[in-house]
């Protein structure tokens, strides 16, 4: 959708040339592929499909609400919108239009929540214009090589930040391509955060709201250790930036401001005696530290200058707002028509502003007419690899923790599920019933390894019998049903023979189990086998007089005393 911008007729030959240069770099040199595996975060195209993307033409025409779900629709876009510049904006929950801004639409309002900004990363934009009141060399927009001081200070003492007090990890920085930089933080914790969640993330990295106001805290006697941090990374710089940009003498009036009324007083007066800048601020240094030996509360008047000079100044509103729309990396800068390129913060030092590519030179590098050894064109392939590697390792960390949240769900379930079967088991076992009557006591399957039992002894048996009967009764039970058992499968001396040993319980019916004794001692069973042995002779005994005729003959009665004449070993007892 369009937005603002009029075409004017006396800038077509310029625009149109423009125009040319941005088509033949986004399709040849524009890193496509790299960009949508950057915002796309290894989720396969989920988060890039609701991601909004705003082209802006030569004329300053917005297209905005442009969703992207594969590089050849990014392709197509480029070629039919020919944009100068591309902002990214949010990752909505549902991809939105034009017509969802305008809330006179009830159907709008109702749909608000789903169609509302989800996810942006939390970026920092620091401009070179902020620092106008403690710079001479340049003013507004411009920005030079000493400027560029400024801005590798605070790149150096957010990177620290950002790493060490906040432990995020995915942070890429780019140079906006006209006056300032930009810190893209793409950590997921922070990428969801809202409004109110980064501009707590934004005021602990600030500390005060206003350069100024870092006059006004109160460091009773010692400094905290952010702040003696950013001291130690501005201190071997500064002496050189109040040289350089002459903070004592074009911007004395300032300076003063600042100062205390007492010790104002005293530092115009020491000041007549000096000439130069470097002068004036040894001189300053020097009182303080006079005054810190006579004061009793130690006075941080230097340190105070420093932090307000070089500290990080921060754009609030574009850190705070999910929904603000910022120029993507190695997109073209409509005013300046350079790149908007990745650096490396540790090499931020080395920066050189002068080998900022434009698009121009990078459309003459591809047309032959500059060598492949050009410093634009070598400044920008390293910019290139620089932002490759960035993607690479996020989106592999991405994947690694991915892979981890999965491990530790199933982990989680796993472990629930043993918990639960352990509890029901614990339920069951002491509730299971017996075939038969119930048991009054239920050993733990852990008895049968009781030290002190003999292996192949009847108490082993009967222990390791009812370890087994918690195991296979209830699919027993169900198998053969009480009724279908022979009641002589159901004979408590089955189980109290002193030859009953492990070999042998497999072939023991489980309806004997469940009239086991508690314990089975070897003289009671002994005591069973006799008793055993003397029934089953005396019922012998009775079946063979029950079968005598009433009349017996002499030879009849003979053979039958003989048959009946019980064996040695039990006459006595009969």
């Amino acid at each position: 959708m369009e937005d603002g911008g009029e075409e004017n007729p006396n800038e077509w030959p310029a625009v149109s040339k423009v125009v040319h240069d941005c088509q033949i770099y986004y399709q040849n040199k524009f890193p496509i592929t790299t960009t949508l595996a950057w915002l796309a975060y290894g989720l396969r195209g989920k988060e890039l499909a609701n991601r909004e993307f705003t082209f802006i033409n030569a004329w300053g025409k917005w297209y905005r609400f442009q969703f992207i779900k594969h590089p050849s629709d990014l392709m197509n876009a480029l070629k039919i919108l020919s944009p100068i510049k591309i902002d990214l904006g949010p990752v909505y929950k549902i991809p939105r239009t034009r017509t969802d801004t305008r809330k006179t639409a009830a159907a709008n309002f109702r749909n608000r929540d789903e169609k509302r900004a989800v996810k942006h990363e939390l970026v920092f934009d620091i401009d070179i214009d902020v620092y106008d009141d403690v710079r001479s060399c340049c003013q507004g927009p411009q920005i030079c090589q000493e400027c560029w001081k400024f801005m590798a200070i605070a790149c150096e003492i957010m990177e620290r930040t950002l790493r060490e007090d906040l432990q995020l990890k995915h942070i890429l920085w780019t140079f906006s391509g006209r006056r300032g930089i930009h810190a893209w933080v793409c950590d997921e914790s922070v990428r969801s955060s809202s409004s109110n969640q980064r501009l707590k993330i934004l005021n602990a990295i600030q500390k005060v709201k206003s350069p100024k106001d870092w006059f006004n805290v109160n460091f009773s006697t010692d400094l905290p250790h952010p702040i003696k941090r950013a001291l130690n990374i501005i201190k071997p710089h500064f002496v050189d930036i109040v040289e350089k940009q002459g903070l004592l003498t074009t911007h004395i009036d300032i300076f003063m401001k600042l100062l205390p009324g007492a010790i104002r007083t005293a530092v115009e007066i020491i000041f007549k005696s000096c000439t130069t800048p470097l002068q004036k601020w040894k001189v300053f240094v020097a009182f303080i530290q006079y005054l810190n030996t006579k004061a009793k509360e130690k006075c941080f008047l230097v340190e105070m200058f420093m932090l307000y000079t070089c500290y990080p100044k921060i754009d609030g509103g574009v850190s705070m707002q999910i929904n603000h729309l910022l120029g993507a990396p190695f997109s073209v800068h409509a005013k300046t028509e350079k790149i908007g390129i990745a650096f490396d913060p540790k090499k931020v030092w080395h920066f050189d502003l002068a080998k900022v590519p434009t698009v121009h030179s990078l459309t003459v590098q591809l047309s032959d007419r500059t060598p492949e050894d050009n410093m634009m064109v070598l400044f920008y392939q390293n910019a290139i690899e620089v932002f490759e590697l960035f993607v690479k390792e996020m989106v592999v960390a991405r994947k690694r923790q991915k892979a981890e949240k999965i491990e530790d769900q199933e982990n989680s379930t796993v472990n629930s599920e043993r918990t639960q079967a352990l509890s029901i088991t614990n339920k069951t076992r002491g509730s299971l019933c017996l075939v038969g009557r119930p048991s009054t006591r239920t050993p733990p399957e852990e008895d049968v390894r009781t030290p002190g039992v003999p292996k192949n002894s009847a108490e082993h048996a009967v222990l390791e019998l009812r370890a087994l009967r918690m195991k296979f009764i209830p699919k027993l039970t169900t198998m053969f049903p009480p009724s279908k058992i022979h009641p002589k499968y159901r004979s408590v001396n089955c189980i109290k023979t002193p030859t009953t040993t492990p070999s042998m319980i497999p072939s023991i019916k489980y309806s004997v189990i469940s009239e086991a004794p508690p314990v089975a001692s070897p003289s009671s069973s002994k005591l069973a086998t006799e008793k055993i042995i003397r029934l089953r002779e005396i019922s012998r005994k009775a079946s063979l007089i029950s079968q005598v005729p009433p009349v017996a003959t002499p030879s009849a009665t003979k053979l039958i005393t003989k048959k009946i004449t019980p064996p040695e070993k039990i006459s006595h007892k009969t």
